[in-house]
Protein backbone atom coordinates (compact mmCIF):
# COMPACT_ATOMS: atom_id res chain seq x y z
CA UNK A 1 0.00 0.00 0.00
CA UNK A 2 2.82 2.37 1.04
CA UNK A 3 4.16 2.40 -2.82
CA UNK A 4 0.89 3.42 -4.21
CA UNK A 5 0.48 6.44 -2.01
CA UNK A 6 3.98 7.32 -2.40
CA UNK A 7 5.21 6.55 -5.97
CA UNK A 8 5.34 9.89 -8.31
CA UNK A 9 5.91 8.10 -11.42
CA UNK A 10 2.92 7.37 -13.78
CA UNK A 11 4.66 4.01 -15.20
CA UNK A 12 5.60 2.77 -11.46
CA UNK A 13 1.90 3.09 -10.55
CA UNK A 14 0.74 1.02 -13.61
CA UNK A 15 3.26 -1.47 -13.29
CA UNK A 16 2.10 -2.10 -9.36
CA UNK A 17 -2.11 -2.20 -10.69
CA UNK A 18 -1.19 -5.33 -13.58
CA UNK A 19 1.25 -6.94 -10.69
CA UNK A 20 -1.39 -6.93 -8.26
CA UNK A 21 -3.91 -8.33 -10.91
CA UNK A 22 -1.46 -10.68 -12.02
CA UNK A 23 -0.76 -12.05 -8.86
CA UNK A 24 -4.68 -12.18 -7.96
CA UNK A 25 -5.26 -14.33 -10.93
CA UNK A 26 -2.16 -16.64 -10.13
CA UNK A 27 -3.64 -17.03 -7.03
CA UNK A 28 -7.26 -17.81 -8.25
CA UNK A 29 -5.04 -20.37 -11.06
CA UNK A 30 -4.06 -22.39 -7.78
CA UNK A 31 -0.48 -21.16 -7.05
CA UNK A 32 -0.28 -21.94 -3.46
CA UNK A 33 0.72 -18.63 -1.63
CA UNK A 34 0.01 -18.72 1.90
CA UNK A 35 2.29 -15.97 3.52
CA UNK A 36 2.53 -12.00 2.44
CA UNK A 37 5.12 -10.12 3.35
CA UNK A 38 4.90 -6.10 3.18
CA UNK A 39 8.00 -4.09 1.35
CA UNK A 40 8.92 -2.55 4.79
CA UNK A 41 8.72 -5.60 7.02
CA UNK A 42 11.12 -7.31 4.08
CA UNK A 43 13.54 -4.64 4.66
CA UNK A 44 14.17 -5.44 8.25
CA UNK A 45 14.59 -9.10 8.55
CA UNK A 46 17.46 -11.25 7.81
CA UNK A 47 16.81 -13.02 4.02
CA UNK A 48 18.14 -16.07 6.07
CA UNK A 49 14.29 -16.46 7.36
CA UNK A 50 13.46 -17.11 3.91
CA UNK A 51 16.21 -20.03 3.79
CA UNK A 52 14.23 -23.09 2.27
CA UNK A 53 11.28 -21.26 1.09
CA UNK A 54 10.22 -19.84 -2.53
CA UNK A 55 10.16 -15.80 -2.19
CA UNK A 56 7.45 -14.91 -5.21
CA UNK A 57 7.50 -10.93 -5.59
CA UNK A 58 6.94 -8.65 -7.99
CA UNK A 59 9.86 -6.77 -9.62
CA UNK A 60 9.48 -2.85 -8.16
CA UNK A 61 11.94 -0.15 -7.61
CA UNK A 62 13.65 -0.18 -4.29
CA UNK A 63 17.24 -0.42 -4.92
CA UNK A 64 17.42 -2.25 -0.62
CA UNK A 65 14.72 -4.57 -1.40
CA UNK A 66 17.17 -6.09 -4.53
CA UNK A 67 19.70 -6.08 -2.60
CA UNK A 68 18.23 -8.48 -0.30
CA UNK A 69 16.94 -10.51 -2.96
CA UNK A 70 20.41 -10.70 -4.77
CA UNK A 71 21.72 -11.65 -1.47
CA UNK A 72 19.27 -14.11 -1.04
CA UNK A 73 19.40 -15.49 -4.94
CA UNK A 74 23.14 -15.67 -4.58
CA UNK A 75 22.83 -18.39 -1.25
CA UNK A 76 21.10 -20.62 -3.45
CA UNK A 77 17.59 -18.98 -2.53
CA UNK A 78 14.73 -20.16 -4.58
CA UNK A 79 13.23 -16.85 -6.01
CA UNK A 80 10.26 -16.36 -8.57
CA UNK A 81 10.07 -12.36 -9.97
CA UNK A 82 7.29 -11.15 -11.79
CA UNK A 83 6.70 -8.17 -13.75
CA UNK A 84 6.45 -6.35 -17.26
CA UNK A 85 8.94 -7.93 -19.70
CA UNK A 86 10.69 -3.84 -19.43
CA UNK A 87 11.13 -4.07 -15.98
CA UNK A 88 12.29 -7.95 -16.11
CA UNK A 89 14.90 -7.01 -18.89
CA UNK A 90 16.37 -4.11 -16.41
CA UNK A 91 16.61 -6.11 -13.40
CA UNK A 92 20.34 -7.43 -12.80
CA UNK A 93 19.69 -10.37 -11.16
CA UNK A 94 20.74 -13.85 -11.34
CA UNK A 95 20.94 -16.90 -10.10
CA UNK A 96 20.22 -20.51 -10.72
CA UNK A 97 17.29 -21.03 -8.93
CA UNK A 98 16.05 -17.42 -10.22
CA UNK A 99 12.73 -17.49 -12.22
CA UNK A 100 10.82 -14.22 -14.25
CA UNK A 101 7.71 -14.83 -15.66
CA UNK A 102 6.44 -11.99 -17.38
CA UNK A 103 3.23 -10.28 -16.39
CA UNK A 104 1.30 -11.06 -20.21
CA UNK A 105 1.72 -14.70 -19.56
CA UNK A 106 -1.03 -16.77 -18.53
CA UNK A 107 -1.40 -16.35 -14.88
CA UNK A 108 -0.92 -20.41 -14.74
CA UNK A 109 2.99 -19.53 -15.54
CA UNK A 110 3.68 -18.97 -12.05
CA UNK A 111 2.37 -22.15 -10.40
CA UNK A 112 3.60 -24.14 -13.50
CA UNK A 113 6.90 -22.38 -13.09
CA UNK A 114 7.10 -24.33 -9.21
CA UNK A 115 8.14 -27.48 -11.36
CA UNK A 116 11.82 -26.05 -11.63
CA UNK A 117 11.62 -26.56 -7.76
CA UNK A 118 9.86 -29.95 -7.67
CA UNK A 119 6.35 -29.14 -6.93
CA UNK A 120 3.78 -30.21 -10.15
CA UNK A 121 0.57 -28.96 -9.64
CA UNK A 122 -1.73 -29.46 -12.35
CA UNK A 123 -5.70 -29.88 -12.43
CA UNK A 124 -7.87 -31.61 -14.77
CA UNK A 125 -11.34 -29.94 -15.50
CA UNK A 126 -14.66 -31.00 -17.28
CA UNK A 127 -15.80 -29.30 -20.38
CA UNK A 128 -13.19 -26.31 -19.80
CA UNK A 129 -14.14 -25.08 -16.80
CA UNK A 130 -11.79 -22.33 -15.77
CA UNK A 131 -12.48 -21.68 -11.99
CA UNK A 132 -10.02 -23.83 -10.43
CA UNK A 133 -8.86 -24.69 -7.09
CA UNK A 134 -7.58 -22.05 -4.97
CA UNK A 135 -5.17 -23.47 -2.03
CA UNK A 136 -2.96 -22.80 0.55
CA UNK A 137 0.14 -25.42 1.79
CA UNK A 138 1.85 -23.99 5.16
CA UNK A 139 4.41 -26.30 7.23
CA UNK A 140 3.66 -27.10 10.68
CA UNK A 141 4.88 -29.05 13.58
CA UNK A 142 6.98 -31.63 10.56
CA UNK A 143 3.58 -31.33 8.83
CA UNK A 144 2.35 -29.97 5.95
CA UNK A 145 -1.34 -28.15 6.11
CA UNK A 146 -3.14 -27.83 2.83
CA UNK A 147 -6.10 -25.59 2.96
CA UNK A 148 -7.96 -25.70 -0.08
CA UNK A 149 -11.64 -24.20 -1.83
CA UNK A 150 -12.74 -25.82 -4.71
CA UNK A 151 -14.74 -23.70 -6.75
CA UNK A 152 -15.97 -26.66 -8.85
CA UNK A 153 -15.92 -30.24 -6.97
CA UNK A 154 -15.58 -32.34 -10.65
CA UNK A 155 -12.02 -30.82 -10.90
CA UNK A 156 -8.85 -32.66 -10.65
CA UNK A 157 -5.69 -32.16 -8.87
CA UNK A 158 -2.79 -33.39 -9.31
CA UNK A 159 -0.02 -33.17 -7.49
CA UNK A 160 4.03 -34.22 -7.13
CA UNK A 161 5.93 -33.13 -4.60
CA UNK A 162 10.19 -33.31 -4.41
CA UNK A 163 9.65 -36.38 -2.18
CA UNK A 164 6.78 -37.95 -4.24
CA UNK A 165 3.08 -37.91 -3.90
CA UNK A 166 1.56 -36.09 -0.90
CA UNK A 167 -0.48 -38.48 1.19
CA UNK A 168 -3.33 -36.72 2.71
CA UNK A 169 -4.66 -38.10 5.67
CA UNK A 170 -8.41 -38.02 5.57
CA UNK A 171 -9.40 -40.15 2.26
CA UNK A 172 -7.92 -41.92 -0.48
CA UNK A 173 -5.94 -40.90 -3.89
CA UNK A 174 -4.78 -42.76 -6.90
CA UNK A 175 -1.27 -42.64 -7.62
CA UNK A 176 0.35 -43.12 -11.08
CA UNK A 177 4.26 -42.53 -11.13
CA UNK A 178 4.03 -40.84 -7.73
CA UNK A 179 1.36 -38.56 -8.82
CA UNK A 180 -1.10 -38.10 -6.37
CA UNK A 181 -5.32 -37.30 -7.80
CA UNK A 182 -7.28 -35.74 -5.63
CA UNK A 183 -11.20 -34.14 -6.28
CA UNK A 184 -11.63 -31.94 -3.30
CA UNK A 185 -15.42 -31.03 -1.48
CA UNK A 186 -15.76 -27.03 -1.31
CA UNK A 187 -13.37 -26.72 1.20
CA UNK A 188 -11.13 -28.96 2.56
CA UNK A 189 -8.13 -28.70 5.97
CA UNK A 190 -5.86 -31.68 5.75
CA UNK A 191 -2.73 -32.77 7.19
CA UNK A 192 0.53 -34.83 4.91
CA UNK A 193 2.88 -36.16 6.75
CA UNK A 194 3.72 -38.94 4.14
CA UNK A 195 4.97 -39.55 0.73
CA UNK A 196 5.12 -42.03 -1.80
CA UNK A 197 6.96 -43.15 -4.75
CA UNK A 198 4.83 -45.88 -6.45
CA UNK A 199 4.26 -46.75 -10.29
CA UNK A 200 0.43 -46.97 -9.49
CA UNK A 201 -2.69 -47.87 -6.75
CA UNK A 202 -4.91 -46.09 -4.91
CA UNK A 203 -3.96 -44.96 -1.61
CA UNK A 204 -5.58 -44.25 1.74
CA UNK A 205 -4.68 -42.60 4.83
CA UNK A 206 -6.99 -42.39 7.71
CA UNK A 207 -6.25 -41.56 11.37
CA UNK A 208 -7.74 -43.98 13.86
CA UNK A 209 -7.69 -44.56 17.34
CA UNK A 210 -4.08 -46.15 18.82
CA UNK A 211 -5.79 -48.54 20.89
CA UNK A 212 -2.17 -49.26 22.31
CA UNK A 213 -1.60 -47.34 26.00
CA UNK A 214 1.46 -46.21 24.68
CA UNK A 215 0.72 -44.35 21.68
CA UNK A 216 -1.31 -41.32 21.23
CA UNK A 217 -1.82 -40.90 17.57
CA UNK A 218 -1.88 -43.66 14.68
CA UNK A 219 -2.36 -42.94 10.83
CA UNK A 220 -2.70 -46.13 9.01
CA UNK A 221 -1.79 -46.03 5.73
CA UNK A 222 -3.45 -48.91 2.85
CA UNK A 223 -2.28 -49.61 -0.88
CA UNK A 224 1.22 -49.57 -0.71
CA UNK A 225 3.09 -51.44 -3.77
CA UNK A 226 7.02 -52.13 -3.64
CA UNK A 227 6.46 -48.30 -2.36
CA UNK A 228 9.41 -45.64 -1.03
CA UNK A 229 7.31 -44.13 1.72
CA UNK A 230 8.57 -40.99 3.84
CA UNK A 231 6.82 -40.57 7.00
CA UNK A 232 7.39 -36.93 9.44
CA UNK A 233 6.21 -37.55 12.86
CA UNK A 234 5.12 -34.41 15.20
CA UNK A 235 8.37 -32.85 16.14
CA UNK A 236 8.48 -34.06 19.84
CA UNK A 237 9.05 -37.32 18.44
CA UNK A 238 10.79 -36.83 15.20
CA UNK A 239 13.82 -38.85 16.03
CA UNK A 240 11.38 -41.96 17.09
CA UNK A 241 10.20 -44.61 14.69
CA UNK A 242 7.32 -47.17 15.46
CA UNK A 243 5.29 -48.57 12.03
CA UNK A 244 3.35 -51.55 12.61
CA UNK A 245 2.48 -54.16 10.35
CA UNK A 246 -0.59 -55.07 11.71
CA UNK A 247 -3.28 -53.51 14.16
CA UNK A 248 -1.13 -52.16 16.98
CA UNK A 249 -3.18 -54.35 19.46
CA UNK A 250 -1.46 -54.80 22.75
CA UNK A 251 1.82 -56.14 20.80
CA UNK A 252 1.97 -54.14 17.65
CA UNK A 253 3.93 -56.15 14.85
CA UNK A 254 6.75 -53.59 14.31
CA UNK A 255 8.23 -53.25 10.73
CA UNK A 256 11.79 -52.66 10.46
CA UNK A 257 14.12 -51.30 7.26
CA UNK A 258 13.28 -47.30 8.12
CA UNK A 259 16.49 -45.14 7.88
CA UNK A 260 16.38 -41.33 9.46
CA UNK A 261 16.29 -38.91 6.92
CA UNK A 262 16.12 -34.97 7.10
CA UNK A 263 14.28 -32.80 4.75
CA UNK A 264 15.53 -29.35 4.52
CA UNK A 265 11.33 -28.48 4.32
CA UNK A 266 9.88 -30.87 6.19
CA UNK A 267 12.52 -31.78 8.70
CA UNK A 268 13.04 -34.97 10.46
CA UNK A 269 11.37 -37.99 9.61
CA UNK A 270 12.03 -41.95 8.49
CA UNK A 271 12.23 -43.48 5.20
CA UNK A 272 11.55 -46.96 3.98
CA UNK A 273 12.01 -48.63 0.53
CA UNK A 274 9.70 -51.92 -0.95
CA UNK A 275 6.69 -51.35 1.35
CA UNK A 276 3.33 -53.17 0.31
CA UNK A 277 0.23 -53.19 2.18
CA UNK A 278 -1.15 -51.83 5.11
CA UNK A 279 1.38 -49.76 7.78
CA UNK A 280 0.15 -47.79 10.96
CA UNK A 281 2.66 -45.33 11.98
CA UNK A 282 2.35 -44.34 15.29
CA UNK A 283 3.50 -41.49 17.96
CA UNK A 284 3.91 -42.43 21.22
CA UNK A 285 3.07 -40.24 24.33
CA UNK A 286 5.87 -38.13 25.35
CA UNK A 287 6.51 -40.14 28.79
CA UNK A 288 7.86 -43.33 26.48
CA UNK A 289 10.20 -41.19 24.38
Amino acid sequence: MKEYTTTKIEQDLSEMYYCDSFIMEAINHGLPLNTVVSTENFKKISPAVYENRIIVAPLIRDEHVEKLLSQFSANGGKLILYGSADRLAESSLKGDNLIKIDIKDDPSALRESLSKFGYDIKFETKNGYLKLPAMTITRRDNALIFSVYSADTTTDTLMKFPLGAPILLGGETYLQDSVARYRFSRCEHRECRIFVQQKEGIISAHEEHPTNAKYRRRIKVLGLNDATVYYFPEKYCDRFIAVAKNNPNQTPDLDDGWEPVFDEIMGFGFKGEHKSGKLSFMMPFEKYL
